[in-house]
């Protein structure tokens, strides 16, 4: 199942709620379509999250997620925590005698609270499709992308994220070289 949530400022939330392995997934994206927040969840048998991690735009783990259920199976409260465990957030909903939910109620707390940092969206590379290699090189005679190992076809392909293939070793990516302020600033290599 998966369905978008639109915002008046032209953002956007898509999630995805894949029941076979009981996963969940919501990315936030600003309205250039630069990724700014991913919410990985774990699911129950109902589709409701359990628990789960939060990620900025650069797939950077800021925070975790845990979710309390009361004695009907209702979501009761959500705990959101940095990394240091000390919640910063928590949700806390309530319903009426008929079971008709309320307003939540949003309770922050004074700790260090996570820097979502955007995702940068890069046009000069071109990723290939799904199982194929681009051997096409660009200026310097490096190749525009290079196959990931243990990559199997029908895998989500995202740049600059791990993809993981069953028994295979997570890929390290490494982090290209950031050129000084006086660099970029003048253009001179």
């Amino acid at each position: 199942m998966a369905r978008s949530h639109y915002y008046e400022d032209n953002s956007h939330t898509d999630i995805v709620l894949d029941m076979n392995v009981h996963e969940m997934e919501e990315r936030t994206y600003d309205a250039h379509g630069a990724l700014q927040m991913r919410k990985h969840y774990l699911v129950n048998d109902l589709g409701q999250p359990t628990q789960g991690n939060v990620y900025d735009g650069r797939n950077n783990l800021v925070a975790r997620s845990r979710i309390v259920f009361d004695e009907f199976n209702r979501i009761k409260e959500m705990q959101t925590a940095n990394l240091q465990g000390e919640v910063f957030q928590q949700i806390i909903y309530t319903y009426d005698v008929s079971g008709k939910a309320g307003k939540p109620k949003v309770v922050n707390y004074n700790t260090k609270t996570p820097t979502f940092k955007p995702a940068t969206v890069d046009f000069t590379k071109v990723m290939p499709p799904p199982g194929q290699e681009q051997s096409t090189p660009l200026q310097g005679g490096q190749p525009m992308a290079q196959p990931v190992q243990g990559f199997q076809p029908g895998n989500a392909v995202q740049q600059g994220v791990p993809i993981y293939a069953p028994g295979a070793e997570p890929v390290k990516q490494e982090e290209p070289k950031k050129k000084s302020i006086w660099k970029r600033i003048f253009g001179k290599d």
